[in-house]
């Protein structure tokens, strides 16, 4: 995939927009637009996804450690098997069930193999 590790994206309208397998490592997404974007086995350690609008995005198997997730709009957006690890959804609004259930799978098991 493309690597667009430490863009500027803030304020970027990347609606429906195919962004499999990109490397966002460091990128800033604070304000964008990103509904129904495809982020499937994406990189997006480490990024600001602050107030970002991410409607029925598709985070499969995508890497979200240390995501700032701070009052960004989750609705319908699916994270099956996505890495996530001091992932910050603070004020986050829309997480469904699903989304809330990986994060517990997720959390469960980083505690297990964290465990001296």
């Amino acid at each position: 995939g493309a690597d667009l590790s430490q863009a500027n994206l803030q304020y970027a309208w990347l609606e429906g927009a195919d962004l499999r397998h990109v490397n966002f490592f460091g990128a800033c997404f604070r304000d964008a637009r990103l509904s129904r974007a495809n982020l499937c086995h994406a990189m997006l350690m480490s990024t600001n996804c602050e107030r970002a609008m991410f409607e029925r995005a598709d985070f499969t198997e995508a890497n979200l450690t240390e995501v700032n997730f701070r009052h960004a709009q989750l609705t319908g957006a699916i994270f099956t098997d996505a890495t996530i690890k001091r992932t910050d959804f603070w004020e986050s609004r829309g997480l469904s069930p699903e989304a809330a259930e990986e994060f517990i799978k997720q959390f469960r098991k980083s505690c297990w193999l964290d465990l001296p």
